[in-house]
């Protein structure tokens, strides 16, 4: 080792180091400081195995991954997530952004990967869908599907839309359609006749029927009854002229009728009108009526005779509440109007006319006696099991 002196003062001189003079053990530990060392000095050759610790890098070393090797995770408290090391990630690791179609694999959305509520637009699909792939609670409006009938969407139609085949009895009326069966006029169907006619009643003057004593009296069920209703002829024009018309025929109602909920009737019998033994017309005929509390039926009274007489004679009377109402007949000249029954009286002959007919006329002057009555009323029930 070669000497000399640092400084200028004899006892201030340190010795000089030469190059190469200090090993290690000539410094005491902690004596090399930051300070004494040069940037860029160390190397790596000068680092010991290991002697990096964590505490020894700077948090804000950013050290690249490409400078580390090895598995990384085993290092205790790496602060790396669970998916650093691997290409492969959980579905729910996926926070934010959207996934790219390229990243979906043909065939990967299955049906129960679409949602129920997603509303896929009908643009998006390429495919015919049949019958089989609608489900039954679909509910698909009528409005979506083209090429229906105007009646497709109605239970109705026109009976001009039946256009072939056989329309089947029972869509024709209510109750039961059969061979032994008729369809009424107000599209019921009922036995023909009523079933087997068992008894009649008639009324020639007011009364009662009553369901209960008939049955009795017939030994059956009575299901069904016809009833006829028939006014009182009018009476004819007095006599005391030259000529004097008849009077005019009592209206007759008739009805088919379910007598299942009837118990009785009451009934009407319409008098005849008297007829003129003086000057001037006769008396109207009085009607006749059936009520059972559910079905009213009237025949109206024929008209009277005109004086002098007319070719028309009295009016015949109108009908109500029947299946069937008909007029009674307009008198002939002298002669008195008819009714469903039959033909009125004719003048001078032994004919006095039947239910509710009107009363004859007479001719130069009381030939014939004193004009003609109006016949009564009457009723008939016809009673069926």
């Amino acid at each position: 080792m070669s000497e000399g002196y640092i400084g200028t003062a004899a006892a201030d001189r340190d010795p000089v180091i030469g190059n190469e003079e200090i090993g290690t053990s000539k410094l005491s530990d902690g004596a090399v400081t930051t300070a004494k060392i040069a940037d860029d000095q160390i190397t790596t050759a000068k680092i010991e195995t290991g002697a990096i610790t964590d505490a020894k890098v700077d948090a804000s070393a950013a050290i690249a991954t490409s400078k580390l090797t090895g598995a990384v995770t085993s290092i205790a408290s790496n602060g790396l997530a669970t998916s650093a090391t691997t290409d492969t990630t959980d579905a729910s690791n996926i926070s934010s952004g959207t996934l790219p179609i390229s990243r979906i694999g043909a065939g990967d959305i299955t049906n129960d990967k679409i949602s129920s509520s997603a509303a896929i637009s009908q643009s998006k699909l390429n495919l015919s869908i049949t019958n089989s792939e609608i489900d039954a609670a679909a509910s698909i409006a009528t409005s979506k599907i083209s090429g229906l009938a105007t009646s497709a969407t109605t239970d109705t139609t026109d009976a001009s839309n039946i256009s072939s085949g056989t329309l089947a009895p029972a869509r024709m009326g209510s109750g039961s359609p059969g061979s032994a069966n008729f369809l009424r006029g107000d599209g019921s169907w009922e036995a023909a006749g009523g079933g087997s006619l068992k008894g009649i009643t008639e009324f020639n003057s007011s009364g009662t029927w009553n369901k209960a004593s008939r049955e009795s009296a017939l030994g059956v069920t009575i299901s069904k009854i016809r009833v006829y209703v028939t006014g009182g002829g009018g009476g004819a024009a007095g006599r005391n002229e030259s000529v004097a018309s008849g009077g005019g025929g009592g209206g007759t109602a008739i009805k088919f009728i379910d007598s299942s909920s009837i118990t009785s009737a009451t009934v009407t019998i319409g008098t005849g009108g008297n007829g003129n033994n003086g000057t001037g017309t006769g008396n109207v005929g009085n009607l006749s009526s059936w009520s059972d509390g559910t079905n009213t039926l009237t025949g109206n009274g024929g008209g009277t005779g005109a004086q002098p007489k007319t070719i028309g004679g009295g009016g015949g009377g109108t009908a109500s509440g029947g299946d069937q109402n008909i007029n009674g007949g307009i008198a002939a000249w002298w002669d008195g109007g008819s009714t469903y029954w039959g033909f009125g009286p004719r003048y001078g002959s032994s004919n006095v006319g039947t239910f509710g007919t009107g009363g004859s006329g007479t001719t130069n002057g009381g030939r014939g006696g004193a004009p003609g009555v109006g016949r009564p009323g009457y009723v008939r029930v016809e009673e069926f099991e």
